[in-house]
């Protein structure tokens, strides 16, 4: 929001580089932060007041997920999970978002190294999983407390 796209980039880029990474985040649409209506300049007015102003939105076209997803992908990151803060419809588009996300599964990417597949089928055999398994109980258990603080 109030960085500019190349910051947030750069940032989502160097955290897609840290492995087991996890980031959440909230966000404007592109068209919140570039409406010329009469609220919205007034808006972006007083928040440049505050030292942190508007700059960056993400394109909240219809079905927003996906622009979501696509501009994630190009920082080396997968959606885990987004919720719009409004109303979408074909005609309304949400104003805003919260995102979850993570690096693609690490496992996928090492197979990509026809070298290192066969060591790597070994030492999946030998963990039994259990690297899948902690990753679902750790995504449960975010599920879980964020049920209950949306109930809370």
């Amino acid at each position: 929001m109030y960085l500019t796209r190349e910051a947030v980039e750069h940032t989502l880029r160097t955290i897609a580089g840290t492995a087991g990474t996890v980031v959440a985040f909230d966000y404007f649409a592109a068209e919140l932060v570039t409406s010329p209506s009469l609220f919205m300049r007034y808006a972006r007015a007083v928040i440049k007041l505050t030292g942190e102003p508007f700059r960056f939105g993400i394109d909240n076209t219809p079905p927003v997920r996906e622009r979501v997803a696509a501009f994630l992908a190009s920082c080396g990151l997968v959606l885990e999970d987004q919720r719009n803060f409004g109303v979408e419809t074909d005609r309304q588009r949400a104003m805003a978002g919260f995102v979850i996300a993570q690096l693609p599964a690490t496992i996928e990417r090492i197979r990509d190294l026809p070298s290192l597949a066969s060591t790597l089928d070994r030492i999946e055999a030998l963990v039994g999983g259990a690297l899948q398994l902690r990753s679902m109980r750790w995504m449960g258990n975010l599920d879980q407390r964020a049920c209950a603080a949306s109930t809370g």
